[in-house]
Order: C-alpha cells, then structure tokens, then sequence
C-alpha cells in the first residue's frame, strides 16, 4: 500500500541520520575523515535508493537493508537496517528497524477499521464522520445536502422521519400533538383535510356525508350548522320562507311549504294573522270549502292599521270617472291604476268602513304626503249597497278630526269615484270633507275639501290630490 512506502521511507531517511550520527561518534584523532565519509556516503546513497523504489513504485512492498561498517571499530561500529520499525541493542550500538507505524482517524488514509478517511473533511454533517464511519440516515448527524434531519431513532410521529425527511402534513405519519391525522394524500373531501384536521362540520369544506358547509353556524342562509342544505322543515326560517315549525303536519298554522295559515277571509283578516304582511295582491277566499271560488284582490296592509279591500286606485284624471260596480285594468298594477268594484260587488261581502287615501295631498303646492279620510258605520253592510246607504256613519281622518254622525255621505252623488268620495257634508258647521265633485283647476282632475283643517271647499288649485307621476294615486277601499 501506498501508505506503508511513504511510511518506510520516513524510517530508511531516520535510519540514514543515524549512521552518520554513529560514524561521528566512532572517529579518533588520528584522522578518520575518510571512514566518516565512506559511512556517511554509502548510508546515503542506501536511502536515496529506497526513496527512490518507493515514489516509483507506490503500489508495491519494498523492503531494503543496507549495512554500513566503519573501519575505525569494526566490533561496535556495524548498523543494520531492515524496516521502518526500530530498535537498538545498548551493549553492540546496532540498531534495528521493522514493520510500520500505527494510522489514526483523520489521517486521510483509510485503515483496517475505518469506513472512510476524508482527513481533515471529517465532520458531523460530511459524508465521513469524525468516527471515520460512513454518514448514514439515523446516526443522529445531519449530513448536509443530503438530509433535511437527523434524530437518531426510527420514531415516525415525532419531527424527523426515520428516511431522515422532516416530518410535514401529507407525509402518511400522525404528527405527535401537532396533527390530528394524516392520510397521505391531498384529498380534501375524504376524512382528513390537507391541513391534517380531521373533518367536521363547519370547517368550510363539504366532506362525506356533509351536505354542504360553509364554515358558519348561521343557520338562517343555504347551509344549517349540521352541514345539510337548507329546506322547509328543518325548523329554520330561511330565504322566502315565511315559517318553518319543523313537522310534516300540512293543517297546522304552518304548512308543510312553509306558508302561514291564515284566515284569508278578508284583507283585515290575514292582517290580524300575520301584522307583518305588505301591500299586494292577496287571494281570498269567503266561505272556504262552500260554493264561492277564491278570487284576487289587493289589500293595502299599511294605511290606518291595514287590512283594506281596495275598490279603486287611481292613476289618471279620467279615473274619477269610473262606475262604482266597475272591473278595469290588473289586479295590483299600481303603475297604470285598476279598479275591482265588479269582483267585490259579486262576491258581496259586508263591510262597515270606507277610505280614501290620497298618496299625495298638494296645499298651496306644498306636499302634505300621504292622508286619509273614513267612515264608518256600527254594523256592516253588503258591498252592493255601498253606494246607496247614505246615513248612519260617521267620520274621522289623518288629521284627528271625527265626527260621531254624519247626515249624508252622498251629497254629490254616489255612481262614480268623483262623488262617492265626499264623505262628509256640511252638518252641523263641521264642514265639507271628501273629494270634490268638479275639477276645478287642480293639475290632475279633482280638487279636495277639508274644511276643519284649512281652507274652504271650491278652492280651485289651492288643494289636490295628485294621481300621475311615481309615489302619487288616489285609493279607495272597504274594511
């Protein structure tokens, strides 16, 4: 080996200075020059010969004995050399030298019990390690470029895999106390989401058996806060549901479509069972299962406490005009007007009050909104009579006026909306109130009396109700 040459060269070139040191030693005053020489000389040239074997052949054995005798002593001067190992007899002053000296870890060169020697490259993050043992994964040192960590131990749920890969989410192994599962692969519907939470509802992702979720307990919007879809029964009052009790029991106040069960005899009736409800179209139905069809009807919900049937809604001049008994028009068209005095007339229900709402009252051009006007009457009449049971109301408005009784409602006539809406006379200094029977000068055909309020009664521009432009219109209706 390589390694021993080198190492005899340093014994042979050790062994050299050795003679030279004993020839020295040997000379006497008579002049041994030349013996000194001769030993130095041909000490040197042995050395010079070994060196020169060695560096030519570097992967062979050589080994070399060269002996040198100085004529000055022969009997103590002799020097014999077989090998780098030496040693030296006291008495004779020969010395000896065989075998080769011990190699180290670190040294650079690889012995019997060594893995590896980088030499002076050893290290705890090298490939060979200072224990001259080739690094590999779980020898607890992290070989640098080579692995992202080292433990030590084949522990696959703490922070270092025993392929010495740093333990992470999606790896196949739990994560003691930092994750919950882990199952390997970047499904996030099934079990274990690619957080390595185990999955439940209401961590925003739909998984399993879940139906939806989104990531909430709100449980009035599409998704509940056990992860099904919203829908009618689930007891929770979504979108345009307007209840939800929960049962699959249809004739209770909720139905299995979650409706309101409402008594909707009458506007005033589904008002009483529902205050919430809105101005619209409503379907009524008098008499329930009898021999009366349901029929459409717009209910105004608002005015007055709400729950009118409205006869009438006025959105042109020439509206005032329409017979009392009179169908025109549709049904909650509130942008061109409509009138259902015939549907109401053969439905023939009994009401005991009237109104007219003007949306927009004008007075001396300044907007009063909206105001309105009753009468009312103890006991209900039939609708068909409406027109014609000219005595026993009595009277109240917006504007805190009333009147107990009043002589005669139809004191300008009864057959069309311009005349029935005088609701009341003169009586007793009280004063005109009601819808004027001629135009007079107001923009939009009819001018309106309010005497307790202000003004007197044929006041031309100075008082109108307003029918064409949006937020505008003139209603007439029976509770």
């Amino acid at each position: 080996m390589a390694k021993n040459q080198a190492r005899r060269i340093l014994v042979d070139l050790g062994a050299a200075a050795l003679l030279i040191t004993l020839a020295a030693c040997s000379g006497d005053d008579s002049g041994t020059g030349d013996s000194f020489t001769a030993t130095a000389t041909a000490t040197a040239t042995a050395t010079a010969t070994a060196t020169a074997t060695a560096t030519t052949t570097a992967t062979t054995s050589t080994t070399g004995t060269t002996t040198g005798t100085s004529d000055t002593d022969p009997s103590t001067s002799s020097t014999s050399t077989s090998g780098p190992d030496s040693t030296t007899d006291p008495e004779t002053g020969t010395t000896d030298t065989t075998g080769d000296p011990p190699g180290y870890c670190g040294d650079g060169m690889i012995d019997e019990d060594e893995e590896c020697d980088d030499g002076d490259a050893n290290g705890e993050t090298a490939a060979c390690t200072l224990a001259c043992k080739t690094a590999t994964c779980g020898d607890a040192y992290v070989q640098e470029g080579v692995e992202e960590c080292d433990d030590g131990n084949d522990d696959n749920t703490d922070t270092c895999l025993d392929n010495c890969v740093a333990a992470s989410c999606g790896d196949g192994y739990i994560q003691s106390r930092i994750e919950a599962c882990d199952d390997g692969n970047d499904d996030d519907l099934d079990e274990c989401s690619n957080e390595c939470k185990l999955a439940t509802c209401g961590d925003g992702i739909a998984q399993g058996a879940e139906e939806c979720d989104d990531g909430n307990d709100d449980n009035t919007d599409e998704c509940t806060d056990v992860c099904l879809n919203a829908t009618c029964g689930d007891s929770y009052l979504q979108g345009d549901e307007e209840c939800d009790d929960g049962n699959d029991v249809d004739d209770d106040e909720c139905t299995n479509e979650c409706t309101i069960v409402v008594n909707n005899v009458s506007c005033k009736a589904i008002k009483a069972d529902n205050p919430a409800a809105k101005d619209g179209v409503y379907q009524l139905d008098l008499d329930g299962p009898g021999p009366k069809q349901p029929f459409e009807v717009y209910c105004d919900m608002t005015t007055d406490g709400g729950g009118w049937q409205i006869m009438n809604y006025l959105r042109k001049p020439s509206h005032w005009d329409i017979p009392i008994f009179t169908d025109s028009g549709t049904v909650g068209d509130t942008v061109n007007g409509f009138s259902s005095g015939a549907t109401l007339q053969a439905q023939n229900d009994q009401f005991r009050e009237r109104i007219i709402i003007y949306l927009k009252l004008m007075e001396n051009g300044v907007s009063q909104g909206k105001q309105w006007m009753v009468t009312e009457r103890p006991a209900p009449i039939p609708f068909s009579t409406i027109n014609s049971t000219n005595g026993g109301w009595g009277y109240r408005d917006s504007r805190g006026y009333s009147d107990a009784t009043v002589g005669n409602v139809c004191t300008h006539g009864c057959s069309t909306y311009r005349g029935f809406g005088m609701f009341h006379d003169y009586e007793n200094g009280f004063g005109w109130c009601g819808t004027q029977g001629g135009n007079y000068g107001c923009r939009d055909g009819n001018n309106i009396c309010w005497m307790p309020h202000s003004l007197g009664c044929n006041v031309g521009s100075a008082r109108c109700a307003y029918l064409i432009d949006d937020g505008e219109g003139a209603l007439y209706g029976v509770r």
